[in-house]
């Protein structure tokens, strides 16, 4: 499906090679085919006007019991001008993918916090924060949920750099005790404080009591050396989540990112795409732009992980527009996901 995009992402400077598409449209939505569709919006059959193409995307499911080797079937195109037919070819590797991926990964749903969307996530390999504790069994095998929040959010971000006391230690026990224990459980505890210098006892305080539980906890910030040890020999911050900021605000970043990864892990994510050079998860943007963080940089620099603030940041109708009215946020912008209201459905695509 395509949508039109409005306001091209930004350019960046002179020298910045990963540049937007510009203003047009693009084929980004997928409709799942089984969506009943509406007249605004059809799922299928569907026109193709003049001039344009319609690109469908297939999924093929391989059955793990599946015998290597070489698969042909056939497809057929029907159309009022005539009926086109060809030949596809699958081969099948003496393998099977891990249904569990390697990598962690933490996605924001902020207002579809639904099963199906979260399952949405998990069947392409996408972690939500957050999976309540009566799915984690059967995401888990089904689906290889791989980790969760523990869910005691403290609320501090960049905007608000206050801190409450952290729980008790027998409240997170209690928390952690109800999740399924083959995943990493993770406190994602506050936000982008990089400049709330006031809170690092606060913050060396929820770290003593979620190591109390065996809980790591994951902020939003760059690494320093003041929050690598919590007063017990433990670091602060376990899991430390930064944009490609870190090595433009540091000189000694990659100083304090081996000590990071010394103490614990570190993760990637992306935001509001400020950055030359750097992957932006903008739709008028080249998709590489999605692969290139956790698929290439992780492995560079070791990172084990990528976060990301937002699946469902949806307009009124963003099958039709996609680009949000905040002038500096670029299209598709926290939006990964369409809602399915407007193709006849009852969950997110």
């Amino acid at each position: 499906h395509y949508v039109y995009v409005s306001r091209a992402g930004r350019k960046g400077s002179p020298v910045n090679k990963n540049v937007p598409g510009g203003r047009g449209w693009y084929p980004d939505a997928l409709i799942p085919f089984d969506a009943p569709g509406t007249l605004e919006i059809p799922s299928h059959p569907f026109s193709v006007e003049p001039r344009r193409n319609q690109p469908i995307w297939i999924d093929v499911y391989v059955p793990e019991t599946a015998s290597a080797g070489t698969y042909t079937s056939r497809y057929t195109v029907e159309s009022e001008e005539g009926i086109i037919s060809g030949e596809i070819t699958l081969d099948v590797w003496d393998f099977t993918l891990a249904k569990t991926p390697s990598l962690n990964s933490s996605f924001l749903i902020w207002e579809e916090n639904t099963p199906e969307m979260r399952r949405l996530l998990t069947d392409h390999k996408m972690m939500p924060r957050f999976t309540p504790q009566d799915e984690q069994v059967n995401a888990i095998a089904s689906n290889g949920l791989n980790s969760t929040d523990l869910f005691f959010w403290g609320q501090a971000n960049v905007d608000r750099c206050e801190l409450p006391p952290p729980p008790s230690v027998e409240e997170m026990q209690r928390r952690k005790d109800s999740f399924q224990q083959n995943q990493l459980i993770y406190n994602y505890t506050a936000d982008e404080i990089d400049g709330c210098t006031q809170l690092y006892d606060d913050v060396k305080a929820w770290a003593r009591n979620l190591h109390q539980v065996g809980v790591k906890q994951l902020i939003t910030m760059y690494p320093i050396n003041e929050l690598f040890d919590d007063g017990t020999g433990q670091p602060a911050v376990d899991i430390w989540v930064f944009t490609p900021r870190l090595y433009l605000d540091n000189r000694n970043a990659q100083g304090l990112l081996d000590r990071a990864l010394e103490l614990g892990e570190a993760w990637s994510y992306t935001a509001l795409m400020e950055l030359d050079d750097t992957p932006k998860w903008g739709i008028d943007y080249l998709p590489m732009n999605h692969r290139i963080m956790h698929g290439f940089l992780n492995q560079v620099y070791g990172l084990t992980g990528v976060l990301y603030w937002r699946v469902d940041l949806w307009l009124d109708n963003p099958w039709r527009n996609v680009t949000d009215s905040i002038e500096t946020w670029p299209a598709g912008e926290g939006m990964l996901t369409y809602p399915g209201r407007e193709i006849g459905m009852n969950q997110a695509a």
